[in-house]
């Protein structure tokens, strides 16, 4: 069994839903075999996401059959609220989200990212500039 073949494989069935792959693992649970697929998109990944996407990623286990012993399929999304990295920020312009630097914690939209800072609209329309390098931890979270 090829996880590298299988990530390769369902990178374009995911990309063609509007999904990305966050995480791909084949383990072993309590006597049983699991492919585990992690899902994320921009915005929230909701129950029909999943359901489409486990019934595309199923279609192509069945046809190419690249798992010889018996196994359970788990497909989740990242869930509402999730920490991102620093170069991933372009693709959560938009989302509400939380900056952690040293001296403080910064919440607001964020409206832009470059090469070397990130900025957010604050709950005040103020705009909040965070050089990359002041950055320790970003994280979606989100409005009600």
């Amino acid at each position: 069994m090829n996880i590298t073949k299988i990530k390769n494989d369902i990178t374009p069935i995911l990309d063609n839903a509007s999904l990305i792959l966050y995480s791909i693992d084949y383990k072993k649970e309590n006597d049983k075999n699991v492919l585990s697929i992690i899902v994320d998109k921009k915005g929230f990944v909701d129950i029909e996401d999943i359901e489409f996407i486990t019934n595309k990623i199923n279609e192509y286990l069945d046809k190419e059959d690249p798992i010889e012993e018996e196994y359970n399929l788990e497909i989740s999304s990242r869930g509402l609220e999730k920490d991102f990295e620093f170069d991933d920020a372009s693709y959560y312009i938009g989302e509400c989200v939380e900056i952690k630097t040293m001296d403080q914690l910064h919440k607001g939209e964020l409206i832009e990212a470059t090469s070397d800072s990130l900025t957010i609209k604050t709950q005040k329309n103020k705009k909040v500039k965070i050089n990359v390098n002041d950055i320790m931890n970003i994280h979606i979270v989100v409005k009600f």
